[in-house]
């Protein structure tokens, strides 16, 4: 019952990004030099969060430094356990992607779209950097990064809002057993 007070507003954003999301991604650009851009942005951004997380874990090896070991070992954790749980509701949900179908985004259709799987690695890597290095600097980095890379997956088409939003849920608590 206490997990009703994120709960329930989640679930309702969620609900209401459902009604919106076919609306919303017509509405976007269909230039192909502006889909490619947007998902080289996300496409590079999460690879940059990923790589800075190994390297923070083989900086903590090479340094002898325990505290950044293990805050590069608790991100990979992370995100692969965000993208377990993203990777089984893919493909038991299957819904398409916004550039299928005049992006309808319906469910069942053998899709990959829900949920996003760069907003869940993205966020599960930004959770564990804010929780490890708490400045207000590093929160604003890593969760900023992991917008980028979230907010660009709707622009480049390859996901709907509702997408984005549940995998960035998934991704930050993915890490409440960590």
């Amino acid at each position: 019952l206490s997990d009703a007070t994120w709960l329930v507003p989640i679930g309702g954003l969620t609900a209401a990004l459902f009604v919106t999301d076919n609306e919303f991604s017509r509405h976007l650009s269909n230039t192909p030099n502006t889909l490619l851009r947007y998902k080289h942005i996300s496409e590079y951004g999460a690879y940059s969060m990923a790589g800075g997380a190994a390297g923070i874990y083989f900086l903590g090896l090479m340094t002898h430094n325990e505290h950044q070991r293990e805050t590069g070992f608790l991100s990979g954790e992370g995100a692969i356990d965000a993208l377990i749980a993203v990777e089984a509701l893919k493909y038991a949900t299957g819904r398409q992607r916004p550039y299928q179908d005049n992006a309808n985004g319906q469910f069942w259709k053998g899709g990959t779209s829900f949920p996003s799987e760069h907003a869940a690695g993205a966020f599960a890597i930004a959770g564990i950097l804010a929780h490890e290095y708490p400045s207000s600097l590093m929160k604003f980095l890593s969760y900023g990064a992991a917008t980028v890379v979230s907010a660009s997956r709707i622009t480049a088409k390859q996901h709907f809002p509702s997408d984005v939003l549940v995998g960035a849920a998934i991704g930050y608590l993915s890490l409440i057993h960590i």
